[in-house]
């Protein structure tokens, strides 16, 4: 994951995503995307992660929406998938 976005994060999530990142052998690389700005039950933003075999993209609101916890939502599918070895659903 990009530093900017990294310093962005607490210490304990900061370091999930290292083990994810060395468990998938990728690199979690962050986009912006105005279009998620409003979305997300309250209306603030909402993240959403895409996963192929050889990248991950998590996307983000440009609005600044970045809270630690969905981050680690988002990185518990990749866990899942690159990590745990779980198939996953198309």
């Amino acid at each position: 994951m990009q530093p900017g976005y990294l310093d962005r994060l607490n210490a304990e999530v900061r370091a999930f995503v290292a083990e994810v990142e060395a468990a998938a052998g990728l690199v979690v690389e962050v986009r912006e995307d105005e279009s998620s700005d409003t979305l997300g039950p309250s209306g603030q933003g909402m993240l959403k992660v895409h996963i192929e075999s050889r990248s991950v993209v998590l996307v983000k609101p440009t609005n600044g929406y970045f809270p630690n916890g969905a981050v680690r939502h988002e990185l518990l599918h990749v866990h899942r998938l690159h990590g745990q070895g779980a198939p996953q659903m198309a």
